[in-house]
């Protein structure tokens, strides 16, 4: 686990990874401590998809507003 968690930190291509096992072991505890540890995103201000200011045509919504930071985001889908 803790492997592809660091492998999904640094290769956005992996796109995320899924944890799963006995309940109490500490799946979703581990993955939020690790999105706290990493460094804030460049975003663009009011940007609702975060998009990366390098690549301004990607927006959906064409934002244009100033560059500022974000915490990475942590995301949890319950398959239960």
């Amino acid at each position: 686990m803790k492997r592809a968690l660091l492998i999904a930190a640094v290769e956005p291509k992996v796109g995320g990874v899924m944890i799963f096992g006995d309940r109490g072991t500490g799946k979703s505890t581990a993955a939020r401590a690790l999105a706290r540890l990493l460094p804030p995103m460049r975003v663009r201000a009011g940007c609702r998809f975060h998009c990366d200011p390098d690549r301004p045509g990607d927006c959906p919504d064409r934002c244009g507003g100033r560059i500022a930071t974000a915490p990475v985001p942590f995301v949890d889908l319950p398959l239960g």
